[in-house]
């Protein structure tokens, strides 16, 4: 059997599009492709990147795939070796699914694994300039202020009523490989020079709901109508919701926006990486 290994990085592009990048190095041969993906999650954007990335691998492969992040690698375990029944409930198997049939057609033998960033460097520096430079990337057009949430924020239920300027930075977790998927939620509300964490431990729910409720729960302990700066390392749906008052998470979604119109709050979001090591690290003292 061919040892292969393929390395895949995705960048969300603030929609229900993502570009993936992949390599596939099969000894002195090398391929390279870019995939421009629409789906719901981050998840299901690297779990269908992948599959389409191990359709140019040779049959009979000993695969070893490196992803950023852990896809629910013991659920596809299973799927491989037969289990469904015992991933029901696994949101993301109808993707998952996918997968496993090139890995089955092809008689792949597949491992995987989240790369770690100081090993690999140079693959993940070529991934990255690959997703940002894909001619795909943004739909190929510039972003307006009010499409790109990441440079300028989006603004939702602006009102003159509120005028607390607070700061609400969320973190979500969701265990994939577990079939109880526990995960928590973890938030820090910040008022001037005060700080509050609100964490809660959750079951059963994907990485955006514990982050949605995580949000809902922190904006409920608010007294007066904020203007809030709310701070997520991944995108929630805030806009997807707004335009079509439907998806996956739209009962969360129209709580949380009952909870703005209600009391007069006024949220403003960003997506990136803003004192989500911070909680990180305190998420994992709390596992």
């Amino acid at each position: 059997m061919n040892k292969v290994i393929v390395t895949v990085r995705f960048k969300h592009n603030f929609s229900n599009k993502g570009n993936l990048a992949g390599i596939i190095e099969e000894g002195d041969k090398r391929l390279v492709k870019v995939l421009d993906i629409e789906e719901t999650t981050h998840y299901r954007i690297i779990i269908k990147g992948l599959a389409e990335i191990l359709k140019f691998v040779s049959d009979n492969s000993v695969v070893k795939a490196y992803v950023q992040t852990n896809i629910g690698f013991a659920l596809l375990k299973r799927m491989i070796k037969g289990e469904s029944s015992k991933v029901e409930n696994w949101c993301n198997k109808d993707v998952g699914k996918e997968l496993v049939e090139v890995v089955l057609q092809k008689n792949i033998k597949i491992s995987f694994s989240e790369y770690k960033y100081n090993e690999n460097i140079d693959v993940l520096k070529e991934l990255n300039d690959l997703c940002e430079n894909s001619k795909s990337s943004f739909n190929s057009k510039k972003l307006t202020n009010k499409e790109d949430s990441r440079a300028n924020g989006k603004i939702y239920n602006e009102n003159k009523l509120a005028t607390t300027d607070i700061e609400l930075i969320v973190r979500g977790y969701s265990n994939n490989a577990s079939d109880s998927r526990d995960g928590m939620y973890m938030s820090i509300l910040k008022y001037k020079n005060n700080e509050k964490i609100i964490k809660e431990k959750l079951y059963g729910l994907t990485v955006n709901q514990c982050i949605l409720t995580g949000i809902i729960e922190s904006i409920k302990l608010l007294k007066r109508p904020c203007n809030i700066k709310l701070y997520t390392h991944t995108n929630i749906g805030l806009v997807q919701y707004i335009n079509k008052k439907q998806g996956p998470n739209s009962e969360l979604l129209k709580e949380l926006f009952d909870l703005l119109y209600k009391y007069n709050h006024s949220l403003e979001e960003f997506i990136g990486q803003y004192r989500q090591k911070e909680l990180a690290e305190k998420m994992k003292r709390c596992k």
